[in-house]
């Protein structure tokens, strides 16, 4: 593809823009979010200071940094202010902005994140959605509340960083505050703004002349019964913040409470991309752009962004998880590269890894919350002949990262078009993810790799091209036997993705990943008949936080998918699906036309003991070595590109 001139095509996602006197290279954002624990003692901070002096070399405009818990027990962000001043230096020296986020959860997400594990403070002593209960408040204790946000931006000025952004929506304090499901009060805080007006003054005499923004909820989801407000008192309290005189931005979100913002707010490959784009137009329209609004929501395309501003629908961009995918997005865009950016396909590994309690990765980005780890070496002391055997996922970034280095590198495949396992997405709810392919593959065509699809690779074949390196990444396929996939009617979920199977169909899941869950999902949407029965004590459980809320939400509304949670495959004879539990005793008899079985794929590998037993140097990567997926696989792949 030819690169795209930035200074027609995106001028105003390029432009410079001012907020109370600090200058925005651009005009794209990253909003805050939280990838692991800079601020608790204890932990070092450098993994999240270079993840942030990453993405501010790679031109983003502004950064909203993790959020800093407000506590007002203590003034317990003193001992890390070293860090926070880190981060700043780190920031500014690479040209950017930095506004960190300060929180108070209320009576959400639990007491296990303050340091001494006191209980949530809330305004009506509320049970959060995972069952604990909060404290209520005193009227004095609420003071308390006011008077820690001034104190912490007093601390944030100090170290260096160039303002604050309080979080007004998502459930937390602010928002509880003024919703009749967070405050029932009648006393002075029952004034369902009082508490938002006290903090943003308490923060603004405490910042001075740095930038105050406010995150605003645009739409809480939520129905009037369970204590919702309408979209046009969310927008009519946005009004009144800026009325204030004191905010300098406001940045949108939807979603109140954990599951109902998790889903929608970081929404899944499942939404449109720019699904949230409305309400900020919406809400800039209410307060007469007074103030800078920032849009969002799954805005992984720069054009999207640029046609966002060329319409006035917001005056700033948040492209977070643009970011997280390529660190480089700003300087591509700035520099018309927009066919070299790796863009973001929403696969969500970051929140849900985040939400599991799992280290956090981005689907394919190995660099991601690992800088220095994933960091590229010097180039090589001599350039190398290296042949990756397989274009899947992982063979195309091991190719890339190869390339990258200046190596001479050969790909062979197989089947006549890249992709390997991924290719089963086509035609299903997640066929974004091929966009993975798309990109690496495009980079092999600017790096000059030899790609030759439709080749088997054999022994004689790779030893003939005399390579000084072979990476094997030829993956895994589902077994044909050992687990009843021999038996006559029953189907690997790899042969059912790719078929057309009439109904009822019998989904067995023993992975718990997505794979299932798409095969239910597409077959439902097919109009045919579904029993998901799966060995584990609930839904998809490996499929990750925010598919999981999606599929559960299909499996319990869909008239057409019945599930059987702790039940296996029992056998299948004369058109009836025998379903046993886990001690081995059948359960249910189901009619049913066919039988998929989800099991974990075994590993193609036997060119690696062949290709070794010659003596070349071999390397086995990704689901060759054990089926993981392509997260695990991709940054295998980076680790022995980068030391070739």
């Amino acid at each position: 593809m030819t690169a795209v001139s930035a200074a027609p095509a995106l001028q105003h996602l390029s432009q410079p823009f001012e907020i109370r006197g600090r200058v925005l290279r651009n005009r794209t954002v990253t909003t805050a979010h939280s990838i692991m624990a800079p601020w608790t003692p204890g932990m070092s901070p450098e993994p999240y200071i270079e993840y942030c002096r990453r993405r501010a070399r790679g031109g983003v405009g502004m950064q909203i940094v993790q959020p800093l818990i407000v506590e007002p027990f203590h003034d317990w962000p003193r001992p890390v202010f070293d860090r926070l001043q880190a981060l700043a230096d780190a920031i500014h020296t690479e040209g950017g902005t930095c506004v960190i986020q300060v929180v108070s959860f209320g009576g959400q997400i639990g007491s296990a994140v303050h340091l001494d594990e006191r209980a949530m403070w809330s305004f009506n002593g509320r049970q959060d959605e995972f069952g604990e209960a909060s404290h209520r408040m005193s009227s004095a204790e609420v003071q308390m509340m006011v008077e820690a946000h001034g104190r912490l931006a007093e601390v944030v000025m100090e170290a260096g960083m160039d303002g604050v952004e309080l979080h007004g929506a998502h459930g937390y304090l602010l928002q509880q505050s003024h919703s009749p499901w967070g405050n029932d009060r009648d006393d002075e805080w029952g004034d369902h703004l009082r508490f938002v007006r006290s903090v943003i003054s308490a923060t603004r005499a405490g910042l001075g002349d740095g930038i105050l923004g406010y995150r605003v909820c645009a739409a809480d989801l939520l129905r009037p019964d369970e204590g919702g407000l309408s979209e046009a008192a969310l927008r009519g309290i946005a009004v009144e913040v800026v009325d204030t005189g004191e905010v300098d931005f406001l940045d949108s979100s939807i979603g109140t409470k954990a599951p109902a913002y998790s889903q929608p707010a970081v929404a899944s490959y499942r939404y449109p991309d720019g699904y949230e784009l409305r309400y900020a137009s919406t809400l800039r329209e209410a307060i007469g752009a007074r103030v800078p609004v920032v849009g969002l929501g799954g805005v992984t395309d720069p054009a999207m962004g640029e046609q966002a501003l060329a319409d006035g629908d917001c005056d700033l961009v948040g492209m977070t998880r643009a970011y997280l995918s390529d660190p480089d997005t700003g300087l591509k865009i700035m520099r018309g590269d927009l066919d070299r950016i790796r863009r973001c396909v929403r696969a969500n590994e970051c929140v849900n890894r985040r939400v599991d309690a799992k280290p956090m990765a981005c689907w394919h980005n190995p660099e991601f919350a690992k800088e220095k780890a994933f960091s590229l070496l010097e180039p090589p002391a001599r350039r190398k002949r290296v042949v990756v055997i397989g274009g899947g996922p992982t063979g195309l970034q091991a190719a890339e990262v190869a390339a990258s280095r200046g190596h001479e590198v050969t790909l062979l495949e197989a089947a006549p078009v890249l992709g390997g396992r991924l290719r089963l997405v086509e035609g299903t709810t997640a066929e974004r993810l091929l966009s993975t392919v798309d990109f690496l593959a495009a980079e092999l065509g600017h790096l000059g790799v030899d790609v030759r699809l439709g080749t088997l690779a054999t022994v004689d074949m790779v030893t003939g091209m005399a390579p000084d390196e072979v990476i094997v990444a030829t993956g895994a396929l589902p077994a044909l036997d050992g687990h009843g996939l021999d038996s006559p009617g029953v189907v690997s979920v790899d042969r059912a993705i790719a078929s057309s199977l009439d109904g009822p169909v019998l989904v067995v899941d023993r992975v718990g990943d997505s794979a299932a869950g798409l095969l239910v999902e597409s077959l439902a949407g097919r109009g045919i008949e579904v029993h998901y029965a799966t060995t584990f004590e609930r839904w998809v459980t490996n499929a990750g936080y925010t598919h999981r809320l999606d599929l559960v939400d299909l499996f319990r509304r869909s008239e057409l998918i019945t599930t059987h949670v702790l039940r296996d495959f029992g056998g299948f004879a004369d058109g009836v699906a025998r379903l046993v539990d886990p001690d081995g005793v059948e359960q249910e008899r189901l009619e049913v036309a066919h039988v998929v079985l989800s099991v974990h794929p075994t590993p193609v590998d036997g060119l690696v003991a062949q290709l070794s037993a010659t003596g070349l140097s071999v390397h086995a990567v990704g689901d060759v070595v054990a089926p993981r997926g392509v997260v695990a696989g991709n940054r295998e792949a980076t680790r022995i590109a980068q030391r070739l």
